[in-house]
């Protein structure tokens, strides 16, 4: 039986698979496959929308670590 995994760990597992897009960006190829989504109707296009806009926000933000306030 798997284990729940955290967001953090999902969200890695995530844009390490699209880093790893041969010869371009994640957001093109999203798009791409949005579009292709959109078109075949049995695919979750809501899905893939989201996606990309996780991805987007990703990019907008910068890194900031958790760390606990000292008192």
């Amino acid at each position: 039986m798997m284990g729940r995994k955290k967001l953090g760990e999902i969200k890695a597992e995530v844009a390490a698979l699209l880093a790893g897009l041969p010869g371009q960006s994640p957001r093109t190829w999203l798009d791409r496959e949005i579009v292709s989504a959109k078109s075949e109707g049995n695919r979750d296009v809501e899905t893939l929308e989201m996606l990309c806009a996780a991805l987007e926000r990703g990019a907008r933000k910068p890194k900031t670590s958790h760390r606990p306030t000292k008192r």
